[in-house]
């Protein structure tokens, strides 16, 4: 259902539009659920009702992949400047796995004061959120200036498997 996105990137005119207007709707999934379903973790009493939530909100992220990450390939279709963005966007993508828990041993300082968690839920899902409206306000599907690809002199008929080689030794 997610990967339907791709079909949608570019209009028929072939032009990409200024802001992301293609994957809104994914990202808004991969954003704003999980916030508002993160945020609700913290009223929840019942084992029962929160695993099912936790496991929804986990679920409704992986749009993002679909969304924002798929966005890469709208701005540097080159694989090696792809590559290069995607490897960039990961670092501060997974940058959340060691600041997350730093930032709640800074807001929990009891771990059985079920306030001071809903303080951990509440400032996750407004990261959540946030990150959501600057990404739809200021993101862009145009191929970027620094993606041209540029020519090359280089030997064509070099790496074919089939061409002549160009010297022959011989060991007798």
């Amino acid at each position: 259902m997610l990967n339907s996105r791709g079909s949608n990137s570019v209009p028929q005119d072939g032009v990409p539009s200024r802001r992301v207007f293609p994957s809104w709707h994914l990202n808004a999934i991969s954003q704003i659920i999980p916030g508002i379903l993160i945020y609700c973790i913290g009223y929840i009493d019942s084992v029962h009702i929160l695993l099912p939530i936790w496991f929804m909100a986990v679920i409704f992220i992986t749009a993002s992949y679909a969304g924002a990450m798929a966005n890469i390939i709208d701005l540097a279709p080159n694989f090696g400047h792809s590559a290069a963005v995607l490897a960039f966007c990961q670092t501060i993508h997974m940058s959340a796995s060691f600041i997350s828990p730093l930032t709640t041993g800074f807001i929990v300082t009891r771990e059985d004061s079920i306030d001071q968690w809903r303080s951990v839920f509440g400032v996750s899902a407004i990261i959540s959120i946030l990150t959501y409206l600057v990404y739809q306000i200021f993101g862009t599907a145009e191929i970027q200036s620094w993606n041209k690809e540029f020519s090359t002199n280089v030997d064509l008929d070099e790496g074919k498997v089939l061409s002549k080689p160009k010297e022959t030794i011989s060991l007798i």
